[in-house]
């Protein structure tokens, strides 16, 4: 874990507004460091002549690699800028799951068939599935009593997903009391999926 100052025009809220908008103002702020991850730093291939570094980096979230970049040119003394970055990985998905731009517009109507299912980008949180009757009241916002879904051992430091019997993903909620609240519902209409956040009870 460092500690790293995030830049000017990253995107995270000061005052009502975000970073980079008051930079595009002209605007400065006394940034403060915040811990970041860096489970790993590997130099891939290093070119004497451009004195240049191809880098491989294992991260957490919130880093940033243009500062990081610049960080390691401080400390080396010499400076240091990111000329280019290409994102590997995202949480579980690879960048062999990802399709070019040119890829998507080759597939046509057989788009469908390469999309990742929602379910799977958030696999790794447990599962409820629901019986019909719950369905309903999921998909409207409202809170469902574990004992209803026959759901037990669910644990409450973290969001769970709701499934249909079908194993559709239908919303992600959260354990509060021995209550399920849904926090993100997923209604799907005619195929595609809309997102919306529950009214507040």
């Amino acid at each position: 874990e460092i500690l790293q100052v995030p830049p000017m025009v990253s995107a995270i809220h000061h005052g009502g507004a975000r970073l980079y908008q008051l930079a595009r103002r002209g605007e400065t702020v006394d940034l403060q460091p915040r811990p970041v991850t860096v489970h790993r730093i590997e130099i891939l291939r290093f070119d004497r002549n451009r004195q240049s570094a191809f880098l491989e980096v294992a991260c957490g979230k919130g880093t940033y690699i243009r500062k990081l970049c610049a960080d390691v040119g401080d400390a080396l003394g010499v400076g240091g800028y990111a000329h280019f970055m290409v994102r590997t990985r995202a949480g579980r998905f690879g960048i062999r799951d990802a399709m070019t731009l040119e890829e998507v517009a080759a597939a046509g109507d057989a788009l469908g068939d390469c999309v990742i299912p929602m379910d799977q980008a958030v696999a790794h949180l447990p599962v409820v599935d629901l019986p019909e009757r719950s369905v309903a009241d999921v998909l409207h916002g409202h809170p469902v009593p574990l004992w209803k879904v026959g759901a037990s051992g669910i644990p409450e430091d973290g969001p769970v997903r709701l499934r249909s019997r079908r194993g559709t993903l239908i919303a992600l909620a959260r354990v509060d009391g021995g209550v399920l609240r849904p926090f993100k519902v997923l209604a799907g209409a005619g195929g595609g999926v809309v997102a919306h956040r529950p009214r507040p009870e």
